[in-house]
């Protein structure tokens, strides 16, 4: 069975250190490569970092998030500290010094960028244990994709702001975890949508209503052959309020 796979890197290019995360096809060709924009200077927590000095010449991503158009969907990298919100003082922590030295892309604008370009999954590998951080499913929820975390716990998340449940296949590696997620689904507010949506469910039995709301429907599809999935957004002011 062919695989995609995703590597994170310490990678070296263009004379400059990156932390980076490379996107692997089934074919083994490189899809797409991501370079982590927060690197951590320092440690947050003085005492229990073994290096004091973070990511000290690791160079911040200045191209922003990417999306790559896989054979099931569309996704997106992030890394680690991308996921943290807003520091303070804001004036040394909200924000990562651009190329001409402006500040720009506070740590949440990330994940909006990935929602922006159309993301069905997230994939966000991390060394943070993030099993009681609100974070990812917060942003599965808002932005309405899958997060799948990659290191402790790897916990993944569906857009309902839910867990999606995991099987370890060896238990000799207990972070290696296998998800199954659905990527056919679609939201759709209360509002305009009630007579659609239930002559959507009388006619189609192969949809189902998983969230009934208020104030959003969530619909599945269950058979294949049907999909309930809307054009995919091109514009950044997207929102899922009318289904026609």
């Amino acid at each position: 069975m062919k695989r995609r796979a995703l590597l994170r890197s310490c990678e070296l290019a263009e004379g400059r250190r990156w932390n980076s995360a490379v996107l692997i096809n089934r074919q083994g060709g490189v899809v797409g490569t991501y370079h982590k924009v927060f690197p951590v200077y320092g440690c947050p927590h003085p005492g229990t970092c073994e290096q004091a000095n973070g990511e000290q010449g690791i160079t911040p991503g200045w191209d922003g998030v990417g999306a790559f158009d896989l054979d099931f969907g569309r996704v997106s990298m992030l890394i680690c500290f991308d996921i943290n919100v807003r520091s303070l003082p804001s004036s040394f922590c909200c924000a990562r010094a651009s190329a001409d030295g402006s500040f720009a892309r506070q740590f949440p604008e990330l994940w909006h960028e990935a929602h922006a370009l159309g993301t069905d999954l997230v994939v966000w590998p991390s060394a943070m244990n993030s099993s009681s951080d609100p974070s990812a499913p917060s942003y599965a929820r808002l932005h309405q994709y899958h997060v799948a975390g990659v290191g402790s716990p790897g916990n993944v998340f569906a857009p309902t702001g839910g867990f999606v449940p995991t099987v370890v296949p060896d238990s000799s590696l207990p972070l290696l975890k296998i998800a199954t997620v659905d990527l056919d689904a679609q939201w759709a507010h209360w509002d305009n949508n009630r007579a659609k949506v239930h002559k959507l469910l009388a006619e189609n039995e192969g949809v189902e209503l998983a969230v009934p709301g208020p104030p959003f429907y969530y619909l599945r599809a269950t058979r294949p052959g049907v999909s309930v999935r809307c054009e995919r957004p091109s514009s950044p002011a997207f929102h899922p309020a009318r289904l026609d």
